[in-house]
């Protein structure tokens, strides 16, 4: 645990190390830039969590199923409640997702993505504070992780890949709308907007 928390390094036949800054912990497959707004951010996790999904899919326990499914009954119990634990149990949720994978790195990576998009980003945390506070918008999250979770279930990967990439596009819809009504477009990437306008 400590060595996902990147507090320590083990080297195999020598020993277990304290890293002196977790700074220098961050995974070099993903080096986060101060520069890089939350879509673009947003949308390398998409990219990112759905195949973690997809894996995770083919790999996932009885047991890990079943904790998922308490973590979303809990996250349902908080609709119009504590939005501070909606959101922990919605990270748990999709930690839980990574750690199904069984595999060190894309749990360390899935973790990396979640801290730089959703706690480091001040925008993201200025959007995603309203964000958690609308019962429609948290309604439609229970809602996609409940189509995750059933796809997990039937150990489909391309059905629990392509759940949690819907689930990731129905945020970025919502959080733009937000951004929008807020007046914060010139904040936005206009690398995001470059993309969703070719796409459209």
């Amino acid at each position: 645990m400590l060595e996902l928390k990147g507090l320590v390094i083990v080297r195999q036949g020598a020993g277990i190390y304290f890293i002196d800054s977790p700074d220098k912990a961050i995974s070099s497959a993903f080096v986060p830039k101060s520069d890089i707004g939350p879509f673009e951010l947003l949308q390398a996790r998409q990219i990112i969590e759905s195949s973690i999904a997809g894996f995770a899919a083919t790999q996932i326990k009885f047991n890990e199923l079943r904790e998922l499914k308490k973590v979303l009954s809990q996250q349902e119990n908080e609709i119009n409640g504590n939005s501070e634990k909606f959101e922990m149990l919605d990270e748990q949720f999709h930690h839980l997702i990574a750690e199904s994978t069984q595999n060190r790195v894309l749990i360390r990576q899935a973790a990396d993505m979640w801290n730089t998009v959703r706690i480091k980003n001040p925008l993201w945390r200025e959007l995603n504070h309203q964000y958690l506070h609308e019962e429609r918008l948290q309604t439609q999250w229970i809602n996609d992780h409940k189509r995750i979770l059933m796809a997990l279930q039937k150990r489909s990967a391309e059905d629990a890949k392509q759940a949690v990439w819907q689930h990731i596009e129905n945020s970025k819809v919502e959080l733009m709308k937000i951004a929008s009504s807020e007046g914060m477009d010139d904040e936005l990437d206009d690398f995001f907007f470059a993309l969703d306008i070719e796409s459209t």
